[in-house]
């Protein structure tokens, strides 16, 4: 019993030092962020220290553990955890040490009490102890289970107070403006913000949920809103979200939080290696989903990328139009070009593209096979067959020349593993007099990571470049970048109208799928929303072509060849009414 209480006093004594050497390792730190922070952080002496003194508590805290039965171990183990997690937002500007040996003191505490009544009733009731009363007092049979409830009682009481104010804390540096006000576990209601604007009001619904959300918010809060473990009780979810990124781009992240994402920006060119299997893996958990769920909320085109509104009040089908006019202007397409489309989608830029490229030649190409199978029915359905191939087919595998080359929203699925090999292949397939216009979402900071909750459940694999990360692999591919374009606002605008929609048939979207479902895509879409707001989220719109006499020397021509589009449409739909005319005429 003495070397198992030398034990118990280990813990408070090693936690005690990890905050110490945290706290050292952290000033060491001061000033360092993005890419470097974690190889300072793995640098640093006081850090390691840290990290092997932790490693040390937890063996010795489960040696404890293993001493009380399942139902005894479970809540102190997570409660043990808390504390632990608890150090690393308390490091900065308060002296904790002493707050860290008596939470520490106190849960050994709780610990002592049940595992020495626990021994006490042991020796009690156990024949060979000689002290045996099986009948004597049948009372006594009840004290244990009460003495642990009052003090389960007394150590979640402390925990969820412990909590509350980490969470008070923690959102009290990041909401400084706006009106949130959050209801804890425990019913405890926390207010933040200078009460200005729309109020927004959220709950958690258990101490777990508040600590997932503490701890990695990137990933555990959607799952908790899935689960309805986060639940929004005034307001939407898109209201707290943006009031969260609008206001945290001021705020300082602390120690944990930039150790995560700085291990998670290292790991990315680990974790995003698409090679062929695994991407098409990847594009059928996404994009092989039921087409109904996708004619709920797209335009009519079904046009699954950044829309191009030439002014914020546009439809979303004359954006999504504009959008493709855009592309195809920049292309600048001739009569008899032969057009490649990388990640064709459902085929709608395709069967655009043909109508500039007449009497030449448009082959799309997707890994998915609903997309196929869509986009092969419609150029039966338009009369293209002939002009417009669809084939579900990499674009590793593809052989031939091609005058025009396009891509949209299919470069943030390469990889940044495979960005190399990606524009070697556009550089091999395109003709030496020929154009390339790729399409992506982009971040307009230094390289990050992708949002694990993302990555996890929507789209696995997927990475959001730098321009940075870009640009050097089309330079090795011996190509010219002619023209950048930065779409800023137009992927959020774009995204609203997505989300209004989708809600407007939450009904029959669940119908397809179920709430659960609903609830993920509705925490996707406002999110993405919420990003390309308030983040550095864009679209990156890069012509590339060979040589740098290939085009017009000045973007005029952009704008003439839109105007031209447009012209030539609006021709064709008067022809077309005339048509119609006629035949009503003629009947």
């Amino acid at each position: 019993m003495t070397s198992m209480r030398l034990t118990w006093l280990a813990v408070p004594v090693l936690n005690t030092l990890f905050q110490i050497f945290m706290k050292r390792g952290a000033t060491q730190l001061n000033g360092a962020e993005g890419a470097t922070l974690l190889h300072d952080a793995l640098a640093s002496h006081w850090i390691l220290a840290a990290l092997v003194v932790e490693v040390v508590c937890f063996f010795v805290w489960m040696t404890i553990l293993a001493e009380l039965d399942l139902s005894r171990a479970f809540p102190l183990s997570g409660i043990s955890y808390v504390l632990i997690i608890a150090s690393g937002w308390l490091m900065f500007g308060e002296p904790v040490v002493a707050l860290q040996f008596v939470g520490s003191g106190l849960i050994l505490a709780g610990v002592w009490l049940i595992a020495g009544a626990s021994e006490a009733t042991h020796a009690i009731n156990d024949p060979r102890s000689g002290h045996a009363l099986p009948h004597a007092h049948p009372g006594k049979d009840q004290v244990m289970p009460q003495a642990q409830g009052f003090i389960f009682e007394r150590i979640g009481a402390a925990a969820a107070a412990f909590t509350n104010r980490i969470m008070a804390r923690a959102l009290s540096r990041i909401v400084t403006h706006g009106s949130l006000d959050v209801t804890t576990s425990n019913g405890r209601l926390l207010s933040f913000g200078d009460a200005s604007g729309e109020r927004v009001h959220v709950r958690f619904a258990d101490l777990v949920a508040q600590w997932a959300f503490l701890i990695d918010v990137d990933m555990r809060l959607g799952e908790l809103y899935m689960d309805r473990r986060f639940l929004v009780e005034h307001g939407s979810l898109y209201d707290f979200l943006a009031m969260m990124l609008r206001e945290a781009q001021n705020a300082r992240h602390p120690l944990v939080a930039l150790l995560i994402d700085g291990a998670r920006t290292r790991l990315r060119t680990f974790r995003h290696r698409n090679l062929p299997t695994r991407s098409k893996a990847n594009v059928a958990h996404h994009y092989d989903l039921d087409g109904r769920l996708y004619e709920l909320f797209l335009d009519v085109d079904r046009q699954y990328s950044c829309a191009y509104f030439e002014s914020p009040d546009q439809s979303l089908d004359g954006a999504q139009l504009a959008k493709k006019r855009h592309l195809a202007a920049k292309l600048q397409i001739a009569p008899g070009n032969r057009v490649l489309d990388i990640g064709c989608g459902w085929g709608g830029l395709a069967l655009h593209m043909a109508g500039h490229a007449r009497g030449g030649h448009v082959l799309g190409i997707t890994l998915s096979e609903e997309q196929h199978a869509y986009a092969m029915k419609r150029a039966a359905e338009h009369g293209e067959s002939s002009a417009v191939e669809f084939a579900l087919q990499d674009y590793r595998s593809l052989t031939g020349r091609f005058d025009r080359i396009v891509s949209v929203g299919m470069f943030e699925h390469v990889g940044l593993a495979s960005y190399r090999a990606f524009f070697e292949k556009c550089a091999e397939l395109l003709d030496d007099d020929g154009v390339i216009v790729l399409h992506t979402i982009g971040c307009s900071a230094t390289p990050g990571f992708t949002t694990p909750w993302l990555d996890k459940y929507i789209f696995p694999g997927g990475y959001i470049p730098a321009l940075s990360e870009i640009i050097p692999e089309i330079e090795k591919a011996g190509l010219f970048v002619t023209d950048i374009e930065v779409l800023r606002l137009h992927y959020a605008w774009t995204l609203a109208e997505w989300r209004k929609r989708f809600m407007e048939k939450w009904d029959e979207a669940a119908a397809l799928y179920d709430e659960r479902f609903c609830l993920m895509w509705e925490y996707y879409l406002a999110s993405a929303e919420a990003a390309f707001r308030y983040e550095d989220l864009v679209v990156f719109q890069i012509q590339l072509t060979k040589r740098n006499d290939i085009l017009p020397v000045t973007r005029d021509y952009i704008g003439a060849n839109e105007k031209a589009a447009a012209r030539r449409l609006e021709a064709d739909l008067e022809g077309v009414v005339e048509r119609k005319a006629d035949h009503v005429l003629i009947g």
